[in-house]
């Protein structure tokens, strides 16, 4: 749900590297699917991955 909203909306968008790929990749057809919903273009390179670092 908050993936289709911030397609929507034209959020960018945002996944977490603890998250197992196939979910990864639903994510992004969520998100495009809101987008598209809204009249907005999707673009993968907005899409950002976050990872842990240790220090």
């Amino acid at each position: 749900m908050a993936a289709r909203t911030g397609g929507q909306r034209g959020f960018i968008p945002i996944s977490i590297n603890l998250t197992p790929v196939e979910k990864v990749k639903r994510q992004w057809d969520i998100y495009s699917e809101g987008a598209f919903g809204a009249g907005r273009e999707p673009d993968r390179s907005q899409w950002r991955i976050s990872r842990s670092i240790f220090v």
